[in-house]
């Protein structure tokens, strides 16, 4: 069977702008045309290794994982070492299921960019459901007033008195109630009748947070009186976490 190098490298090189575009969408990322070229074309190019003397240990597993590594790093450089490695393991997975599917059509790799429309799309609707749990929350406690970025958690349907609690990291405390708030002295901050002590249980773990109850959160619009804000130090994945029934 002969194997011409052209056709390899196009091969190659069109199966690896197919996923490289599929990752960028996911991660909402744009860059210049060239780089995302350039990138491409490293992973068209490690096909012919294969076939070129002493150069047929830059085609094995190794190598293999290495490469694409490389060309996330074209396209996505400057960022954190975090970010790259992410987005490296994204590229690996993408590459796994978008081959499967295209073996599974018996279609050419080439094809797989009639692929590329649907793939985004649902992407694209993906996270755009993904943005709709996460919207800007006010805070609102007498005088003092703060806006930051909350996020829904349906898990989080903590109450006191039926009250709903939404859950802050001390960052959002300290913010909104002035530098070196502690809840060991949060009368200093907040006035007594509005201190609470919630119980609360999750897997593995019981105990106890202060609340302080807000004259009100705004969400979406959406007036919530009488919301409890309670302290979850830095034990928290968001700075704030809105209670379930916000949604």
């Amino acid at each position: 069977m002969t194997v011409y190098a052209d056709v390899l490298f196009f091969m190659n090189f069109a199966f690896d702008i197919e996923i490289l575009i599929i990752l960028l969408r996911l991660y909402s990322k744009k860059i210049p045309p060239v780089r995302l070229l350039l990138s491409a074309c490293l992973g068209g190019a490690q096909g012919l290794f294969a076939f070129i003397p002493y150069f047929g240990i830059l085609f094995a597993p190794p190598a293999r994982f290495l490469m694409p590594l490389l060309m996330v790093m074209a396209v996505f450089l400057p960022c954190k070492p975090k970010e790259c490695l992410g987005a490296w393991v994204c590229f690996m997975i993408i590459s796994f299921v978008f081959n499967g599917a295209v073996n599974f059509l018996q279609i050419k790799a080439v094809w797989g960019l009639f692929l590329l429309a649907p793939i985004c799309a649902a992407i694209g609707i993906v996270k755009r459901n993904v943005k709709r749990k996460k919207s800007t929350a006010v805070l609102i406690y007498g005088d003092r007033k703060i806006t930051e970025e909350g996020f829904f958690d349906s898990g989080n349907m903590l109450s006191y008195s039926g009250v709903p609690v939404i859950l802050a990291s001390r960052r959002i405390f300290e913010k909104l109630f002035g530098t070196g708030f502690t809840p060991e002295a949060a009368r200093e901050w907040a006035d007594i009748k509005d201190i609470r002590l919630i119980p609360y249980s999750t897997i593995g773990k019981k105990g106890a947070i202060l609340g302080i109850r807000l004259d009100a959160c705004v969400v979406n619009g959406k007036r919530y009186d009488n919301v409890i804000l309670g302290h979850f130090g830095e034990e928290i994945s968001e700075d704030l976490i809105l209670n379930g029934i916000m949604t």
